[in-house]
């Protein structure tokens, strides 16, 4: 008998205000599991706060939200792991410095996974985050994300600043290592290409949802559908 899976986020009517600006926009959105969930838009589209409010870095907000069936409060990050889009790292800080921590933090952090996926990548974790090339910062940051084994993954803009060929070949790695029977969103400003890596899609803008598509029903080119969608 094949199982049916719950959502893995319900938003019902989710309305978030930074003093007189809508960052999101009543919205009414299921998301599901073991599935990996582009969330499109231009800059300003409400990206970030939506990753935000799910790994409960945002907290006041109108509305419902459920992850998993449950109100995110302070122990999402049991199950949780978020890339943000900006560096947190000091001039200083080095990879090993990351690891380090992380593996003191989170049982759940696969230390060797790390170190392969860096060594794959050729990222030196001897050297500051900040002399590597941005396209190497950016790889980082996701190998770090995606080592620990947990149910929900936020990556935030992963392709920001990087020319055609690195998206590319981010998008290549992210489909070969993004973990099985996991719940993955990615959030972008880059519509091209993109649709090889995802599941589902969902189009924001001006913290509006556009709209939300399983990829196995968009019947048209995904950049037309992007088009379509949000000049509605």
């Amino acid at each position: 008998m094949e199982t049916i899976l719950s959502p893995s986020i319900t938003l019902t009517n989710l309305t978030k205000k930074y003093r007189s600006t809508f960052a999101l926009k009543n919205i009414d959105l299921t998301l599901p599991q073991n599935a990996v969930i582009g969330l499109v838009g231009p800059s300003g589209a409400g990206k970030t706060t939506f990753l935000k409010l799910i790994a409960h870095l945002v907290s006041r907000y109108k509305g419902t939200l459920n992850v998993f069936d449950a109100k995110p409060n302070e122990n999402i990050k049991s199950i949780l792991s978020f890339c943000p889009e900006v560096s947190p790292c000091d001039t200083k800080t080095t990879a090993e410095d990351l690891i380090s921590l992380l593996d003191n933090c989170f049982n759940d952090f696969d230390l060797l996974k790390a170190y392969r996926l860096m060594q794959e990548q050729h990222i030196n974790p001897f050297i500051p985050i900040r002399s590597l090339p941005l396209t190497q910062q950016r790889l980082l940051f996701i190998i770090l994300t995606l080592s620990r084994h947990v149910r929900l993954y936020l990556i935030d803009d992963p392709f920001k600043a990087m020319n055609e060929s690195d998206q590319k070949h981010t998008i290549a790695f992210l489909k070969e290592t993004l973990p099985p029977a996991s719940t993955i969103l990615v959030a972008s400003e880059f519509v091209q290409h993109i649709e090889k890596l995802l599941d589902h899609v969902v189009f924001l803008q001006e913290g509006c949802l556009m709209g939300s598509f399983a990829i196995s029903s968009i019947r048209i080119p995904f950049k037309r559908l992007y088009d379509e969608v949000m000049v509605r």
